[in-house]
């Protein structure tokens, strides 16, 4: 399976390079002043770049934010997240989803190769807890925003399963919902055969953002007296963009749950894939924007460029958002 890593200690000049990126240049480029004159060097599909060391530094927000079928996983055996995306096809064998990454609008329709897996090393200083929210007794989130499944012995299915890309990444310093919808009525179950869901979730997230505080070589402006903290948004899209039904959203639950041997039979209720094509039993659940994006960054492709279907269904079957935590914390 391919690998690509961004370097340690240059990932912030080297994401420039990355298709969908170019947008990060002027934010950067005023921070660059005591790098190195050297062009960035191709390494396959990703790219890297060198700054000098030492020099002032600020702190830069770097967000990934999580659209479409996908598992978060947090394997505290080793010590990182995971987010895994499966192919979904169409009745006629061609992809049902869109696999585009990049910062907002400006991303790229090519994720990466089939089967590629992608290596964010974050520049930490140290290595970052498990997210509260994730914990088993978390100190001050409520785990019921999320869907989290534990199963201490997770195993990704051997040869892959049908997975198409892999981003493996350091904890983030926070784990935040920046969108999410819930059942009009209460009392209403997401998922049959949850016996691997601990805290039963009040609602469904459909986009999730991973927050990394990172050090930049330079000094940041100061605006109102205060140092402004600037961030980056990069989001990861694996979604359908154009109207479809309850059987799509069946085939890419079930395509993502078999990403692993075993999780639990995990599968969406009726009322959910019922909702998909009616509309009628779900809605937003308003959860509160992060400070990072604004609203149409939160949006699936299909209600950003407008082509929700008549219904206003909802995108949550494919967007289930699940978190899978695997090892001896889970």
């Amino acid at each position: 399976m391919k690998k690509s890593n961004f370097d340690r200690r240059d990932l912030l000049k080297g994401l420039l390079a990355v298709q969908g990126a170019a947008a990060m240049t002027g934010l950067l480029s005023s921070c660059n002043k005591g790098a190195e004159n050297q062009q960035p060097k191709a390494a396959s599909d990703l790219q890297s770049a060198s700054l000098s060391k030492g020099g002032p530094t600020s702190t830069i927000n770097f967000n990934i934010v999580l659209h479409g079928t996908y598992v978060l996983q947090f394997d505290t055996q080793n010590k990182q997240a995971l987010i895994l995306i499966p192919t979904v096809l169409k009745d006629d064998g061609t992809e049902a989803h869109e696999y585009k990454a990049g910062t907002f609008q400006r991303e790229q329709k090519t994720l990466a190769l089939p089967g590629a897996t992608l290596v964010f090393d974050f520049p930490l200083d140290q290595a970052n807890p498990l997210p509260d929210a994730v914990m088993k007794v978390p100190a001050y989130s409520d785990p019921t925003q999320f869907v989290i499944v534990r199963k201490s012995d997770l195993k990704q299915r051997p040869g892959g399963g049908p997975l198409r890309n892999k981003f493996q990444l350091p904890y983030p310093h926070s784990l935040q919902v920046a969108a999410a919808q819930k059942f009009h009525a209460p009392g209403q179950t997401f998922f049959d055969n949850d016996g691997l869901i601990p805290k039963k979730p009040v609602q469904v997230p459909l986009c999730l953002l991973l927050q990394y505080r990172l050090d930049t070589l330079c000094t940041l402006p100061v605006i109102g007296g205060l140092a402004n903290l600037p961030h980056i948004n990069y989001h990861i899209y694996a979604e359908a963009h154009e109207p479809h039904g309850g059987k799509h959203v069946k085939t890419a639950f079930s395509q993502l749950t078999s990403l692993y041997d075993d999780v639990g039979g995990l599968k969406l209720t009726d009322k959910v894939l019922q909702d998909i094509d009616q509309g009628q039993l779900m809605d937003d659940a308003k959860p509160k924007v992060p400070d990072d994006l604004v609203t149409p960054e939160t949006l699936s492709l299909e209600d950003r460029d407008g082509k929700r279907i008549p219904t206003g269904a909802s995108h949550v079957g494919s967007c289930a958002g699940v978190i899978l935590v695997s090892g001896p914390d889970a």
